[in-house]
């Protein structure tokens, strides 16, 4: 049911503090909704112990921030259990494989985003799908144009493979980047900083230089 993906959705996010920041942003505007469906979100309200207009603001962010794009992409949800096992069964070159048939949709995902900088719209988008979608969480920080991402997944390092390849290929079409890479079991740590500031180009080179694998095949 709707409501139970709504719930797994709160219990992921927590408290959302942009809402909380927000609130002398807001605006007052009553509608009218289903008896049915109010009763339905004042018990998740209530059970997740916030009020009723926190959880509509959350549902409605949601919404307009992941949904209504979503909608427009072909994509499969998966769970962390689900995506485990099936990583389990593939090879590091079929994980590379399968990525490339998905960077299409992150791409499509990304384009979407109209008004933003290329980079602007790649952070908003691996920031949005790794709290809506649950397969990992994004870390970030940024001097100037150099952002360093720690994307924490804790599935496995073919994991690590499939997201690293999608994001060199999304890299491919963002020009004047370049991008280091640290692959983890549980982790994937992207550096990203304008080629002005490496010269020669060194996309899909590791972190640590010597001690951290790279896919082999990757999109250059």
């Amino acid at each position: 049911m709707w409501h139970n993906q709504a719930r797994k959705s709160i219990r992921r996010h927590g408290a959302d503090p942009s809402l909380s920041e927000a609130a002398s942003l807001s605006a007052t505007r009553t509608i009218r909704i289903d008896k049915g469906l109010l009763e339905i979100v004042r018990k998740l309200a209530e059970e997740e112990e916030i009020s009723v207009n926190l959880l509509i603001n959350r549902l409605l962010r949601k919404y307009v921030e992941w949904d209504i794009l979503e909608a427009k992409t072909v994509t499969a949800h998966v769970t962390k259990a689900f995506l485990r096992r099936v990583m389990a069964r593939l090879t590091e070159r079929e994980a590379r494989t399968l990525a490339r048939m998905s960077i299409p949709t992150a791409v499509t995902r990304i384009r979407l985003r109209h008004g933003r900088r290329p980079i602007e719209a790649f952070l908003e988008t691996v920031e949005l799908y790794g709290n809506y979608s649950g397969l990992f969480r994004l870390e970030h920080s940024s001097r100037g144009e150099k952002y360093v991402l720690n994307l924490r997944h804790e599935i496995c390092y073919k994991w690590s493979i499939f997201l690293c390849t999608i994001i060199e290929a999304i890299f491919t079409q963002i020009q004047g980047y370049n991008l280091k890479f640290k692959l983890n079991s549980d982790s994937l740590l992207v550096e990203v900083q304008p080629v002005s500031n490496f010269g020669k180009r060194t996309s899909g080179k590791s972190l640590t230089g010597t001690s951290s694998r790279t896919p082999q095949g990757a999109p250059d």
